[in-house]
């Protein structure tokens, strides 16, 4: 997901019988499609909601589509950032929840501070 719109919410749910699914949908809800797991920590799979490896996953899934591309978060303090996304944002997730790209992107920015 190269070069993601600005206005995009990131939806994420948990089920029994689908596991965590995070959509990409306009503020209006409409599905444009689904946030690419990028596998580099949990063998399990990507969820949230505490600090272990799943989140992990997501984390980095998160910051990736928000960025447009796995490992563009150089200018935010190189691969801890992830780890601090996890922390401070996934972590505290519950099994429903939506997050903006615009939120993610001032999550950012305001490392840089």
């Amino acid at each position: 997901m190269n070069s993601p719109p600005d206005d995009v919410v990131y939806h994420g749910t948990k089920s029994s019988h689908s596991g965590a699914v995070i959509t990409v949908e306009t503020p209006d809800g409409e599905v444009l499609g689904v946030v690419p797991r990028i596998a580099a920590h949990s063998p399990a799979g990507m969820t949230w909601g505490y600090a272990g490896s799943g989140p992990l996953d997501c984390a980095r899934s998160l910051l990736a589509a928000a960025l447009g591309g796995d490992g563009k978060w150089s200018t935010y303090g190189g691969g801890r950032v992830i780890y601090d996304f996890r922390d401070e944002v996934v972590a505290g997730l519950g099994d429903e929840w939506r997050m903006s790209r615009s939120e993610i992107l001032a999550w950012l920015d305001g490392r840089r501070a």
